[in-house]
């Protein structure tokens, strides 16, 4: 949400959930539910669906929607939402189409940036921007390289990249850099790519820091 379309009627989606904290760059513990009409005639057929909590969509259909939107059914957590409300203004004043475009950018630039520093990186996700996600790109690192050492590295010089290995068996081979909400900017894009390569150089892999700001100034232009 916030970094590509989302168009849960014209997908058929019956039940889309949604998180504030990623792309929208909102706060976290905030979410928004979109549901069908099949899936509200599903849930009301059904005997054991939750009832009398704050999780039961049927209790927020009857006593929020059904009843004119007047009355919620508990106290929200009103900071939360005032965050809430602060991120969508915010993105109402970019552009929703602005803001999908910028996220579109970041991964283009910083795909393009990993190849062109080398040191053996290679984007893990082989089939180009129509298959990567626009939110983060995965990155596997060469043999005999360990991800979560280069990673550590990376953020011992600064610990506010949005850098991570992968998790479990992936751990040793893949590096995530994320660049959605308020990292999706040519400057943390460049950052990135910086501390990765000085983490690489000091495994003793050849880089090249000017190829890859050149290619992300290229990729991501009038930034």
């Amino acid at each position: 949400m916030g970094a590509e379309p989302l168009l849960p009627d014209a997908w058929g989606v019956d039940l889309c959930v949604i998180g504030a904290q990623k792309a929208m760059g909102g706060p976290a513990g905030v979410s928004a539910v979109s549901v069908s009409e099949r899936a509200w005639e599903r849930m009301a057929a059904n005997p054991a669906a939750p009832r009398r909590s704050y999780l039961s969509l049927l209790d927020w259909k009857e006593r929020w929607i059904d009843g004119g939107r007047k009355a919620q059914l508990h106290a929200p957590a009103q900071l939360e939402m005032l965050a809430l409300e602060a991120c969508v203004e915010r993105i109402e004043a970019e552009g929703l189409d602005v803001l999908m475009a910028r996220h579109r950018a970041a991964a283009s630039a910083t795909r393009a940036g990993a190849i062109a520093l080398g040191g053996g990186l290679e984007p893990y996700v082989h089939g180009g921007a129509a298959t990567a996600a626009p939110v983060a790109t995965t990155l596997r690192v060469p043999a005999g390289v360990n991800a979560s050492e280069v990673v550590a590295k990376a953020l011992a010089a600064d610990p506010s990249l949005p850098l991570i290995a992968g998790g479990g068996a992936l751990s040793k081979e893949m590096i995530r850099v994320n660049h959605y909400g308020i990292d999706a900017t040519r400057g943390v894009v460049q950052s990135s790519l910086g501390a990765l390569g000085a983490a690489l150089s000091e495994s003793g892999r050849q880089v090249d820091f000017e190829a890859a700001r050149k290619a992300v100034t290229e990729t991501w232009p009038g930034e």
